[in-house]
């Protein structure tokens, strides 16, 4: 902002001049020269490079100078703020990549004996977010009830180079309903889980016996975990799903787009969006329907069609 505005003197400063640069800002406000588009890059070969920033950063810019002003204002430095009476860009709505049942049951296939199997099923069948779970512990699971309680989720702390737990995102235990089939797979993988580690010690006393370095076995109560009992961490989660992902043929998917993927196909289905909303952890409705407002429109065909049966 500082090379477009910063000539401008503080008293002098108009809303004319901070709408120029938002609109400057849109069209050529990136400064590193990286672009938006590298397949254009290449074939300009390098000549016509992309430098428009997204409304979304420009929406920040906006934000930080009201604030800067809004200070000014209260030093008495100056008698308004010429931001108000400025119009922001919207931010840009992320378009959400999900995946179709054909395209999740190769995910599945591609996905079965890896550690990234249970992962994935969970996030397809409760849309919790990949630190949640993997906090996952099997004392959150009821098998009673085919409910899952999520009450934590997993941080990676970089000062201290440590994975954490903490609580879920809006500091809220909720429970969720889940497919049988889904609870089946668990019951089964918790049966292996068990076996892998046990197993594991007995390759451990034949290590020492040989005289050979040993496998450390970590016990705990984790869901998702490797055959030593060891957690998955979230860079590895995230590194490995790209990869399968790869192989699928599925290109532009990341462990997020699953949750993206069991809300798209909620709201599909017909399920109230309050229900899914609480299902994905959400404090507000709002922010689910803004999230997923592009499946309304078919919602809305579908309701219609049904009102029409009733009548017709």
């Amino acid at each position: 902002m500082i090379p477009h505005l910063g000539h401008h003197l503080l008293g002098k400063l108009q809303p004319l001049h901070i709408q120029e640069h938002y609109a400057w800002a849109l069209k050529n406000g990136r400064a590193d020269n990286k672009g938006n588009s590298k397949k254009k890059r290449k074939e300009e070969d390098n000549k016509e490079i992309d430098k428009s920033l997204s409304p979304t950063t420009v929406l920040y810019h906006h934000r930080v100078l009201h604030e800067a002003l809004k200070h000014a204002v209260e030093w008495q430095i100056i008698i308004r703020n010429p931001a108000e009476s400025v119009r922001p860009p919207r931010k840009a709505k992320p378009q959400h990549k999900t995946l179709d049942k054909p395209e999740i049951e190769v995910l599945l296939a591609e996905a079965r004996g890896t550690e990234l199997y249970i992962p994935i099923l969970l996030a397809i069948h409760t849309g919790m977010r990949r630190g949640e779970i993997m906090a996952l512990q099997w004392k959150d699971i009821d098998f009673r009830t085919d409910s899952i309680q999520v009450r934590q989720a997993l941080e990676w702390a970089p000062k201290e180079k440590v994975h954490k737990l903490k609580r879920t995102k809006n500091e809220k235990n909720r429970r969720v309903d889940v497919a049988f089939t889904a609870m089946e797979e668990l019951a089964a993988w918790k049966k292996e889980q068990k076996q892998l580690r046990v197993a594991t010690e007995k390759e451990n006393k034949k290590r020492q016996k040989e005289g050979r370095a040993v496998v450390p076995v970590e016990i705990n109560d984790f869901v998702c975990t490797w055959s030593d009992g060891r957690v998955v961490s979230l860079d590895r989660c995230t590194k490995e799903f790209i990869r399968l992902a790869q192989r699928c043929r599925l290109g532009g998917i990341t462990f997020h787009s699953l949750r993206h993927t069991h809300a798209t196909l909620m709201l599909q289905l017909g399920i109230h969006p309050k229900i899914v909303s609480e299902r994905l952890g959400h404090s507000d409705i709002k922010i689910t329907l803004d999230t997923y407002s592009h499946v309304i429109p078919s919602m809305q065909r579908e309701a219609a069609q049904k009102w029409n049966g009733y009548f017709g």
